[in-house]
């Protein structure tokens, strides 16, 4: 048995057990029957010891689920499984992958505060963040039409980046319209306190389920009107192919001139980092691993930087993992041979995002691969280093200033095919859809792979550069 966690959304955890095949079935091998009759005993827990909720459930093929409203509440949980005899315990942190968790929104004395009792909104700066549905929220709003709002659906994405990537978009929704407006999401928590958004709530499963029946984008319903910002069902959508900062402009069907790309994030305090003003800032987040950098590659630069005098800060989070991605992701842990050394470099990981941008803000430069914090420099005039992976720069370099080049530097591998956004992976199936990535997909024309493995099926991400490289062009600012 080696059980998982696949999934924690709000109150609900799913998980597998990995169990084998002989483990799980009985019967004859050609007529194989699953065995639903077996019971798994499980007991969720704080770090302290303290239960949370424990229990009894029916297994029932791959998977089986429980819910407890508690869960919400508390940030590190661990999960105690014991199955035919075998027991396992899983720890988790619920942070930042469980998106409607109060941990990222609130510190831990004010979740503390609550008392297992779910607020009904938070205020943050000149936005509130509110904790039901918008349809519940909204329906004893007036019916004239100066009363009317209107609520923007993000339905797609799951990363802090896709929400502050929205923000231009936003921005230009709420100008032309002329009044704030509400938006619908899963990261909130990058739109905290700005002047164009009236409130934002969750993008929950009612939420969800209300974008997947609506057929059309725009929507007017008794007392708001409705705007739902998704790829277009109707033509071959490639997440990788699409430029970034445009794509949910293109879903609305305009486009952003030069001038209104350019992100912005209005942080609730403008917290004091002036002392880095002269660092170099790598961020650093196992987020996936085409995009992750080596731990020994950055033990690498951050020696070469300290060599020649310049000061090295490290943020995001380095220890939490990658999303298991089952043979590609050992795949790429091949040559990440070394813990990554933080003994010369100032720690500065696992900040709130407001945090990170006033960090990002203060300092000279930022090292990063695709991540949140590359869109955060967006929004600053801090140098910006991108570290080359399997997407073109074009596509997700932020805007500053009319331009994709101000202060920024793109540093790629010896692979510069760039085949996560490359045209060719999609319409020329064989090059994709074949056993040797250990599995079929079957619908090319929506392919929208962008994380999973390297698409020429090279043993090694060779899109990445290589430490000596990265510190030539980051030294260029410092002469």
């Amino acid at each position: 048995m080696s059980p998982k966690i696949e999934k924690i959304r709000g109150e609900k955890i799913t998980l597998s057990l990995g169990l084998a095949h002989n483990q799980a079935a009985v019967g004859t091998k050609k007529d194989v029957k699953w065995d639903l009759s077996r019971q798994v005993d499980f007991k969720i827990t704080k770090l302290n010891g303290d239960v949370i909720h424990s229990g009894q459930v029916n297994w029932e093929g791959a998977q089986f689920w429980v819910s407890h409203p508690h869960i919400i509440f508390d940030r590190y949980i661990k999960i105690d499984i014991k199955y035919n005899n075998q027991q396992v315990v899983l720890e988790y942190d619920q942070k930042y992958n469980n998106y409607e968790h109060l941990s990222n929104f609130y510190t831990e004395e004010e979740i503390e505060g609550f008392n297992y009792e779910k607020p009904k909104k938070l205020a943050k700066g000149s936005t509130d963040l509110v904790f039901s549905s918008p349809f519940d929220h909204i329906e004893h709003a007036g019916e004239d039409e100066e009363a009317r709002r209107t609520v923007v659906f993000l339905s797609y994405g799951h990363g802090q980046g896709d929400a502050l990537l929205f923000e231009p978009t936003l921005r230009k929704l709420s100008q032309s319209l002329n009044r704030k407006i509400s938006v619908v999401t899963k990261r909130p928590e990058m739109l905290f306190n700005h002047p164009c958004i009236e409130d934002l709530f969750l993008l929950d499963t009612p939420s969800k389920q209300y974008c997947k029946r609506s057929h059309d984008i725009f929507r007017r319903e008794k007392n708001f009107d409705v705007v739902i910002s998704r790829p277009n069902i109707n033509i071959p959508f490639r997440w990788a192919a699409y430029a970034h900062t445009e794509r949910s402009a293109h879903f609305l069907g305009f486009c952003l001139r030069k001038d209104e790309r350019n992100m912005k994030f209005f942080p609730i305090k403008n917290q004091d980092y002036s002392f880095l003003k002269n660092y170099v800032v790598c961020s650093i987040n196992l987020s996936s691993p085409i995009r992750f950098w080596s731990f020994d590659k950055w033990n690498k630069l951050f020696s070469l930087l300290n060599k020649h005098g310049i000061k090295v800060a490290v943020i995001g989070t380095p220890n939490l993992p990658a999303k298991d991605l089952g043979h590609v992701r050992s795949k790429f842990r091949a040559n990440h041979s070394e813990d990554l050394d933080m003994s010369n470099v100032l720690d500065l990981t696992y900040k709130t995002v407001e945090e990170n941008y006033n960090i990002i803000d203060s300092c000279k430069a930022l090292v990063t691969t695709d991540t949140a914090s590359q869109h955060l420099c967006g929004a600053t005039d801090t140098w910006l280093f991108l570290l080359g992976t399997a997407v073109h720069p074009e596509v997700t370099m932020p805007w500053r200033q009319g331009s994709q080049e101000y202060k920024a530097v793109n540093i790629s591998g010896d692979c510069v095919l760039y085949c996560s956004s490359n045209l060719s992976y999609s319409y020329e199936p064989d090059k994709v859809f074949s056993t040797k990535m250990g599995y079929k997909r079957t619908n090319a024309s929506s392919y929208a792979l962008v994380d999973d493995a390297c698409l020429e099926h090279f043993d090694e991400p060779s899109c990445h550069p290589q430490p000596e490289k990265v510190f030539k062009e980051v030294f260029k600012i410092y002469k």
